[in-house]
């Protein structure tokens, strides 16, 4: 979650921009920006976890201007596991 003090907040982090970063103004970004096919992936920073290391096929679909649906496959471990999420931008 972003705000106009320039605070982020994920999970049970909190960042905040330095005091002397630009400023900008605020742009909402369209579910139909987003839409389309996302690759990726998220690994571990050490040598020990790296056979956690995720990566995922997903497809976004715009539902309204405030909501899109996420469907596609992730692995781990190199078991393919099916994901589904519906989120609000």
């Amino acid at each position: 979650t972003f705000s106009a003090d320039g605070t982020a907040k994920s999970g049970c982090g909190c960042f905040k921009k330095r005091p002397g970063s630009q400023k900008r103004a605020f742009h909402k970004v369209e579910t139909r920006d987003l839409a389309g096919k996302w690759r990726g992936c998220v690994c571990a920073p050490f040598v020990p976890c790296w056979p956690l290391t995720q990566f995922f096929w997903t497809e976004k679909t715009a539902l309204n201007q405030d909501r899109y649906e996420e469907s596609g496959h992730c692995c781990c471990l190199a078991l393919p596991l099916p994901c589904s999420v519906e989120s609000t931008t």
